[in-house]
């Protein structure tokens, strides 16, 4: 068959490498976040394309295309889901069991503070996240996996 008709692999995204790390995709980090979270050393091995991989039991934070990568460890600080301990939100403080509870009890009360404060200068999200996201999509998706269902009538 002609090559001009084969459908070449589309699969070039970059992968967390292997075996340090879970071979799964990442998400792009912005270079701020990367200055923030990475120490100088740690930043001049990965090249100017950064990924961070959001697998909690993977022992990687940064990776690049290359191969090269950063242990969650080395990183300034943790989040949720890489350490289930630190807090879903480091800007505010708010934990997965917040809310959890609160979409048990129906109350979106501190999650419409937190989607509140998010959009204010109190918000570090990208410096202080490793991932450099807002995790106010995190928090609503939490929140509505955990809302019990409306009883039928």
């Amino acid at each position: 068959m002609n090559k001009a008709f084969v459908k070449e692999d589309d699969d070039k995204e970059p992968r967390c490498p292997q075996p340090e790390g879970c071979g799964g995709p990442g998400v792009t980090v912005p270079p701020n976040t990367v200055a923030a979270q990475a120490s100088d050393a740690a930043a001049a091995k990965l090249s100017d394309h950064v990924l961070y991989c959001l697998d909690p039991g993977c022992a990687v934070g940064y990776f690049d295309p290359w191969g090269a990568s950063v242990p969650a460890n080395d990183l300034a600080s943790l989040s949720w889901p890489k350490d289930p301990t630190a807090p879903l939100c480091p800007c505010f403080g708010l934990t997965r069991e917040d809310v959890v509870e609160d979409a048990e009890r129906k109350d979106p009360s501190r999650l419409r503070d937190l989607i509140e404060k998010s959009t204010g200068p109190a918000a570090s999200c990208a410096t202080r996240t490793p991932d450099g996201r807002c995790c106010v999509t995190e928090a609503r998706r939490l929140y509505m996996k955990h809302m019990p269902p409306e009883p039928e009538e």
